[in-house]
């Protein structure tokens, strides 16, 4: 398998196998270039306009959708916590369950070395949740978050609304949210970060609620579509240099060096060949992976279907 074919297959895994709650991180690497990021139990209150830019670069607005939670999806773990499945011989693996439960429709190594597995329909998914081992291997199965859970942005949250608060934590938790991080941006003008009126929130319901009442207020409820995720090691998008197994990349040049042994005054995209940096934030290739991503969450389809979906249109 080529460096391409590799790169496309974590990309989807890494999408499709995590909500996103999952995918929520507090790697520097990830962050980098981001315009949002999340706060956590910070109290300190900062008074700030409102970031509308930066809205455009981490939450794409869209309806709030009635969106099914993903068919037949099931992740699967060594009872073992040193064994990690997916860092196996995948042929012994694909093996076991075929001799176990029949063929799968997709089988898939995640970030965290346990398997994502579709399978062919109801009998199949339920065969495995029965069986307490495949092969050699002791499992354990469960059902990817993505399946029970959802993730939206609300807007304009008083900034002196603490979301830390227990009362308020009592009040969000009635209605379904199991977690609340209110998102900050960055102020080009003090060059920090500073806290935003947007609030993320994950519910434990796997169709996003059109609004949530916090105090004398009514919230409409946005789909949340987290930014891309771009690897510093070969610059690729949908995985973080830890996972990654190809040849480094320059981020100024595209070529095979390490970004900071570089001068050239001629930059050049790893990804879409332009006349800039390849973490450049308007590059085309970022852009369409930012609407396959916003296409993955609204359709609930893989991200190699959202990729395609956004090259045709």
């Amino acid at each position: 398998m080529d460096e391409s074919e590799n790169t496309q297959f974590r990309t989807e895994d890494f999408y499709n196998a995590l909500s996103s709650s999952d995918l929520e991180t507090t790697d520097n690497e990830s962050q980098q270039g981001h315009s949002w990021t999340t706060q956590v139990k910070k109290r300190k209150r900062v008074a700030t306009g409102s970031p509308a830019t930066t809205h455009n670069n981490t939450v794409i607005r869209v309806p709030s959708l009635q969106n099914a939670p993903n068919k037949y999806l099931l992740i699967i773990a060594s009872i073992n916590p040193s064994i990690k499945l997916g860092r196996q011989n995948p042929i012994k693996i694909q093996k076991a369950l075929s001799d176990s439960v029949g063929v799968a429709k997709n089988l898939k190594q995640l970030a965290n070395g346990n398997l994502l597995i579709e399978c062919q329909d109801k009998h199949q998914w339920k065969a495995i949740q029965q069986r307490t081992s495949i092969g050699e291997w002791s499992i354990r199965t469960s059902l990817p978050k993505s399946t029970t859970s959802s993730a939206g942005v609300i807007y304009n949250v008083p900034l002196d609304f603490d979301i830390e608060d227990e009362d308020l934590k009592s009040v969000m938790k009635g209605q379904k949210v199991s977690k609340a991080t209110r998102l900050t941006y960055y102020d080009k003008n003090s060059n920090t970060r500073k806290t935003s009126r947007s609030v993320k929130l994950i519910f434990d319901v796997p169709i996003l609620p059109q609004t949530i009442n916090i105090g004398f207020n009514s919230y409409k409820i946005k789909l949340y579509v987290p930014n891309p995720i771009q690897c510093y090691k070969c610059q690729g998008y949908g995985h973080m240099a830890g996972n990654c197994s190809n040849k480094r990349k320059c981020r100024k040049c595209g070529e095979d060096h390490q970004s900071n042994e570089c001068n050239t005054e001629s930059p050049k995209c790893v990804n879409c060949k332009g006349d800039h940096p390849s973490n450049y934030k308007l590059c085309p290739s970022r852009e369409q992976q930012k609407q396959a991503l916003k296409v993955v969450k609204r359709d609930n389809i893989t991200l190699h279907e959202a990729n395609k979906q956004v090259k045709e249109s």
